[in-house]
């Protein structure tokens, strides 16, 4: 059962309750899509904390990434990119315009630039550093997250 207070932060992360590409459906179809198939592995995080985040980011390649919820924008449906950068973990705010199912990267080159979902932005960071003051671009999901296990199926190691 889904409270309505979740669902409602829900909509305010992923956009309006609209049929169309910037809405709510479509952008949660698009990033459980990305995160199918034998090769493929997702980026995104869901509910942690900045510490959980470099917590799993810790002893990973510079490149590495995960997307969650914001815990600081929560109340207005922002998202935290955390990314390995020269051995550290840096933390970036992703803005979000939930009624118009916008998000925007306010750093670098990528200030003032409309996405319309997560996947587009990441596809992005992918080929253009992230920020000036962050020279590096996306490389690799982070291992082991929580929405990897759902959508390629979890299996307990052997103790």
């Amino acid at each position: 059962m889904v409270r309505m207070e979740a669902f409602t932060r829900l909509v305010k992360w992923f956009g309006p309750l609209t049929t169309d590409k910037r809405g709510f459906a479509r952008k949660v179809e698009q990033l459980v899509r990305n995160s199918r198939g034998s090769n493929k592995m997702s980026w995104f995080g869901g509910h942690m904390t900045q510490s959980d985040a470099t917590a799993r980011l810790e002893n990973t390649a510079d490149g590495t990434f995960l997307v969650r919820f914001s815990e600081t924008y929560a109340d207005v449906g922002g998202f935290a990119l955390d990314l390995v950068a020269n051995g550290e973990t840096e933390s970036f705010h992703i803005e979000a315009l939930p009624a118009e199912g916008i998000l925007y990267f306010p750093y670098g080159d990528h200030e003032g630039e409309e996405f319309e979902s997560l996947v587009e932005l990441v596809e992005r960071l992918k080929t253009m550093p992230v920020s000036p003051d962050c020279p590096i671009t996306l490389v690799a999901a982070c291992p082991n997250l929580p929405f990897s296990r759902e959508t390629k199926g979890y299996q307990m190691k052997a103790k």
